[in-house]
């Protein structure tokens, strides 16, 4: 014992509560335990940490922040930084910890509800559900981290994205809204077996800022968010109804020249309400100041000022905020009507020519 290495006890927290020890008949404990985890603390980094993070090492995490990093993906599917010179900070977020006796013949879940019991997340061992982080599932001792976030919003489908060429950068998906101080439900499921816990989420200590501004915080994170997955389903829907168009032309006859005609016109007015929400000319993830930010760029913005603070948001960014969203609303209700109306009227057409119709 020359001093040289030092184990580091992060969390004790099971072992404080005793459910790892036999009862006094001498019997083993529960073949499934779920412990209540300690209470963790709502810390907000610097604004810009992971801003500009590559595939390689990043040299500074944020800006005045010394220390060289690299992202690596865990087994579970939950990516974190790994510094290179200096400490590392525990994990962010809820430690919860459960036990195991023996692997479960089926998937094991764990469910985790706000103070009313609706389901915020729910997380997987099944590997088939594809979840965007797996909860371990081994004999023994099981830990997993809730970094406290809500969903993000919906993803873009890339297959329906023609690029000239694969881009360096990645495009990252993002995160959901922090959660709010307060108490969270958990709830592991394995097999037959379903335990329960509570997890506690504080504020800052070092802050002033009162639950009713968290409150306000989230709220209008949350609705951003739902406004940014409305956007991104309905471009999503029109990129594929702008593809079945084109299939559509290609397929009719010759001599027809009003649907033609007809089809130009939608895809003009689709091209319109696209190049609206979402920035078309954008050749990579990083490419976002040759050519005007769409809608969807413009929620990402907002999503992370008002996230850059522990407190509530500010008149401007509210005002700002229903603007936006009052914008994406007119978009997306000139899509349907477009659906409802100009795809009926071609579909009809087509249909009087003898030519399959396209859904939408």
């Amino acid at each position: 014992t020359h001093g040289r290495s030092f184990w580091v006890l992060d969390d004790l927290s099971a072992l404080r509560g005793g459910e790892l020890a036999s009862d006094p008949a001498g019997e083993a404990g529960p073949a499934v335990a779920l412990f209540e985890p300690r209470a963790t603390h709502r810390l907000t980094l610097t604004w810009s940490v992971g801003l500009a993070d590559g595939d390689g090492i990043n040299y500074g995490p944020a800006f005045g922040m010394d220390g060289s990093s690299y992202d690596v993906t865990d087994p579970d599917g939950r990516v974190r930084r790994k510094y290179l010179d200096v400490g590392e900070n525990p994990p962010r977020g809820v430690i919860i910890s459960y036990w195991l006796d023996t692997v479960p013949d089926t998937s094991i879940s764990l469910t985790i509800t706000d103070s009313d019991g609706r389901e915020i997340r729910r997380f997987s061992s099944d590997v088939d559900e594809k979840p965007a982080q797996r909860i371990p599932m081994q004999t023994g001792y099981n830990r997993f981290v809730w970094d406290m976030t809500y969903p993000p919003a919906e993803p873009f489908d890339q297959s329906l994205v023609t690029r000239k060429y694969e881009p360096f950068a990645k495009a990252t998906e993002g995160s959901g809204p922090v959660a709010s101080p307060g108490t969270y439900g958990l709830q592991l499921s394995a097999g037959r077996v379903e335990c329960q816990a509570t997890a506690t989420i504080l504020k800052d200590p070092r802050l002033s800022t009162t639950q009713d501004a968290f409150n306000q915080q989230f709220e209008l994170a949350r609705r951003l968010t739902d406004t940014r997955s409305a956007l991104r389903c309905c471009v999503n829907r029109l990129r594929r109804l702008r593809l079945r168009l084109e299939d559509l032309l290609a397929r009719l006859p010759v001599q027809t020249d009003a649907l033609p005609r007809q089809i130009a016109v939608i895809n003009n007015k689709l091209a319109g309400i696209e190049g609206a929400l979402v920035n078309v000319h954008r050749e990579t993830p990083r490419d976002d100041l040759r050519h005007p930010a769409g809608l969807d760029d413009t929620l990402g913005e907002l999503l992370q000022v008002v996230a850059m603070a522990d407190a509530a948001p500010v008149t401007q960014v509210v005002e700002v905020s229903e603007e936006v969203m009052g914008k994406i609303s007119n978009h997306l209700g000139a899509f349907d009507t477009i659906v409802v109306s100009e795809i009926a009227e071609l579909n009809d057409a087509a249909k009087a020519a003898g030519i399959p119709v396209i859904s939408a």
